[in-house]
């Protein structure tokens, strides 16, 4: 019998008798939709010849459903041949901005580019951003500027040094351990193989009433311990461990418990300073740094940012070693709102990891990193819970202030004032309570140094900050702003010009030439940096209070007098270059407090492009200045010196806030 006698398959392509037949040989297949476009119909006489058509009618079931998964995986190309290729150079831009201004990660980027009809996978993606040459910032081993592309030279600094990496200590298993466990193992087989053989083989009666009342048992004992759980006394700031994130949170919370007490043991000024100072447990040394980076990285400017995020970094690991007690609330309080409320959990994380990895190498004679290790773990798995966190650590903080130092101590109220921001609890009736409290500390504060005092204008400064961050203007906020401005600028009213003594400022019973009963005053490039600062503030405060109750024209009067004397719109900037210049170190981390926390609320003046330019300045010029001529033992930004216990010969300095 040969080859082509009696086929399966006759002419038509209609099945045929194939009893003892051969399979005929395999042919060539062409693809015709490449010449044609592909149709389906449903009736036998719908299409054509068929040479181009895929018909239901004498196709099974198995060619209409590879028909419909091919048209379901995308359009037949129309043009005869493959699909085009992605015109990249096009979308360059919008691609740009979104991976690189926006910060997007890539499966964010390839849904996004979608809705421009751009549809490329994420290899593509990386594909094309290697031969564009770009990366990200937090990228190891960038050697590129995210804005331009070009190859730009590694930092080199402290922080910039990897830390060797640990093996994983492992279990020494011995003979015996490996022989125990395999004999465990067996004995568990054979007692479930027992176990199991025995019900099957024993269904009497005794043995079932046994079993059942071992499972009432077991369901008694579930009970009584579900219940003693929720019947727990749990403490404000102690949580049961429902899961790992509540059992980090109680970690971190009994560490700052332990550490804070242990300060207070140690730490003479915790003990000795008076309640109307400031103990040194506040130190923003490098606040500022981290703050103006991430700035940096919201306009775009990678290449600043990171420089001065590297910098941060540096300051934060010389703030950590010098002294750590000063550090404390930075690193496990407000370092941790910061980053929450800009966004950036990824920075965090980081940062958390390399000082993580500083504690248990380089400082595990000096401190203990179980608190940093829960910090890290508890960003690095459960993020959403880190705003709980810190409303919880700052509560925490300030119940411990007040047990140890007292509730109406100035230390205290700083804490309390962090704690509506850092909860978001900003009410009316937690704003007047802490206004009232500070009212009555500036009483004490009068009583001590006197009204004239700057120790006292200062801190009634503070107070009237505090109003304007939270929104809330109490009856006298206008008549306070008022009368500070008075009396700032009584000590610079200038007595009768026909004395020949030298002109010094005098008090205020000094009246002019013409006998008027007018003052001379001295021109503001004259007054006390200070003191210019005060009444600047005070100006400020009223433009807004005018701008938020409808009163333009006065809003716009005020604001111009509030930038008389100045260089910049951003006098605060100024203030402190010229405080750090003169050798007044201490009143410039102060008064600097005191403009984060505003700008922290957006209360300031709107940075232009020029302020925004004279600010970096600052941050990588005079920042660095600061911190090489701050002495080791300050202390922090607040320390018990300033303004309270100064040398005598020395000039007095104003307090903190």
């Amino acid at each position: 019998m040969d080859d082509h006698s009696n086929p399966g398959y006759d002419m038509n392509g209609n099945s045929a008798d194939t009893s003892g037949a051969v399979l005929p040989p395999l042919h060539t297949h062409t693809v015709h939709w490449a010449d044609k476009p592909l149709t389906l119909s449903s009736s036998p006489g719908s299409g054509s010849d068929g040479s181009g058509t895929a018909s239901a009618s004498g196709s099974g079931s198995g060619s209409s459903s590879s028909f419909s998964d091919g048209a379901s995986r995308g359009e037949a190309p129309s043009g005869g041949g493959p699909p085009a290729p992605l015109d990249w150079e096009t979308y360059k831009d919008t691609i740009k901005d979104l991976y690189m201004g926006q910060n997007l990660n890539l499966n964010q980027v390839v849904e996004r580019m979608r809705s421009y009809d751009f549809h490329a996978t994420p290899r593509m993606y990386k594909a094309q951003f290697a031969r564009w040459g770009w990366s990200k910032y937090n990228c190891k081993r960038m050697r590129r500027d995210i804005s331009s592309g070009k190859a730009v030279e590694k930092s080199v600094g402290k922080s910039c040094h990897r830390v060797k990496r640990q093996r994983a200590v492992k279990m020494v298993k011995g003979k015996g351990s490996s022989a125990l466990s395999k004999s465990s193992r067996a004995s568990t087989v054979s007692g479930s193989t027992a176990t199991s053989s025995t019900t099957i083989m024993t269904t009497t009666l005794p043995i079932i009433r046994r079993q059942s009342g071992q499972q009432q048992y077991q369901q008694q004992q579930q009970e009584q311990q579900q219940q003693q759980q929720f019947q727990l006394s749990i403490s404000s700031y102690q949580i049961a461990h429902a899961n790992d994130a509540s059992r980090y949170v109680q970690a971190i919370l009994s560490d700052i418990r332990g550490h804070v007490y242990n300060f207070f043991s140690r730490k003479p000024e915790w003990q000795q300073s008076p309640g109307t100072g400031l103990i040194s447990a506040y130190n923003y040394s490098f606040y500022d740094s981290f703050r103006i980076a991430l700035d940096s990285f919201l306009k775009n400017e990678h290449f600043n940012g990171g420089e001065i995020l590297r910098q941060a970094f540096v300051e934060a690991e010389e703030a950590i070693q010098s002294d750590y007690s000063s550090t404390f609330y930075f690193f496990f309080i407000d370092l941790p709102d910061l980053f929450a409320h800009y966004g950036r959990h990824d920075i965090f994380v980081i940062l958390l990891q390399h000082i993580n990895r500083l504690t248990a190498v380089s400082l595990r004679d000096k401190i203990v990193g179980a608190g940093f290790a829960s910090l890290h773990a508890l960003a690095k798995t459960n993020p959403a819970f880190l705003r709980y966190y810190i409303s919880a650590a700052s509560g925490l903080w300030c119940d411990l202030l007040k047990e140890l130092r007292g509730p109406s101590d100035r230390s205290t109220l700083l804490a309390r004032r962090n704690h509506i921001r850092h909860a978001r609890c900003a009410n009316h009736v937690r704003v007047k309570a802490l206004c009232g409290d500070y009212d009555n500390l500036l009483a004490q504060v009068k009583t001590r140094w006197g009204p004239s005092h700057t120790a006292t204008r200062h801190l009634e400064d503070v107070i009237l900050l505090t109003q304007l961050n939270y929104g809330y203007y109490m009856d006298d906020f206008v008549e306070r702003n008022e009368r500070l401005i008075e009396d700032v600028g009584r000590k610079y009213q200038l007595a009768s010009s026909a004395t020949t003594s030298p002109v010094t400022p005098v008090s205020i019973e000094s009246s002019s030439n013409a006998g008027d009963g007018k003052f001379e005053t001295l021109p503001l490039e004259a007054w006390d940096i200070i003191d210019r600062n005060i009444r600047s503030n005070c100006y400020h405060r009223l433009s807004c209070y005018y701008s938020h109750y409808g009163g333009v024209e006065k809003a716009v009067l005020c604001s111009r007098k509030a930038r008389e004397g100045w260089k910049t719109n951003f006098w605060q900037l100024e203030v402190e270059a010229a405080l750090v210049a003169a050798g007044r170190l201490f009143e410039a981390e102060t008064l600097r407090r005191c403009r984060l926390e505003a700008q922290y609320f957006k209360k300031l003046p709107e940075n232009d492009w020029a302020v925004a330019a004279a600010e970096l300045d600052y941050y990588l010029n005079i920042r660095p200045s600061v911190l090489r001529h701050m002495e080791s033992h300050a202390g922090g930004a607040w320390a018990p010196s300033l303004g309270y216990c100064n040398m005598p010969g020395r000039r007095p300095c104003i307090t903190g806030n």
